[in-house]
């Protein structure tokens, strides 16, 4: 009789850590929706759009860490329910240890998604990323038209000429 109720034990506890990855999942699709709003406020220079895309970031951080902690949590009572009395056992090691294939398959393709989903989200803050050093560049380069000497102004009228050189000649009238 123990065996069964071992073994609901066990489907209870991986159900449990799947609807909490499945938490995880969900928070990392908004997550990376924050991050597409974030680089389109960047695109067009929207600073109050870009201030509340950090605030609800700031907000589903907070969240995400709980879910992990709780994650963690699950893990640790599917661990104990499998039989492996050690802490923080990683997702792999739980899958080989379970009896069960459906769970340890459903348990599989959950970690897969979630791997999937934090390369996602990576490539896309890294994106964000150099975009945002971009604007910086552009910033300061318009920064330095405005308050650069003339002599360092680099500003050509249309033969090619600069526009603080009164010589004639200009990049289009230069013969190789």
């Amino acid at each position: 009789m123990a065996a069964p109720q071992n073994n609901h034990a066990l489907q209870s506890a991986s159900e449990e850590l799947g609807r909490t990855m499945d938490k995880q999942l969900e928070l990392l699709g908004l997550l990376s929706e924050i991050s597409d709003r974030k680089a389109a406020c960047l695109t067009a220079s929207d600073i109050e759009g870009l201030r509340d895309a950090m605030e609800k970031e700031e907000e589903l951080i907070v969240a995400l860490n709980e879910a992990e902690n709780e994650r963690i949590a699950k893990a640790d009572a599917l661990s104990q329910a499998i039989g492996l009395f050690s802490k923080n056992v990683r997702l792999k090691e739980l899958i080989a240890a379970i009896t069960d294939t459906d769970a340890a398959q459903m348990l599989g393709r959950r970690g897969e998604r979630l791997n999937a989903a934090v390369a996602e989200l990576a490539e896309k803050n890294n994106r964000l990323s150099e975009l945002l050093q971009l604007q910086i560049d552009r910033n300061d380069y318009m920064l330095n038209m405005l308050f650069a000497p003339k002599s360092k102004n680099n500003a050509y009228n249309v033969r090619g000429t600069r526009r603080d050189n009164h010589d004639n000649r200009g990049f289009l009238d230069v013969h190789v």
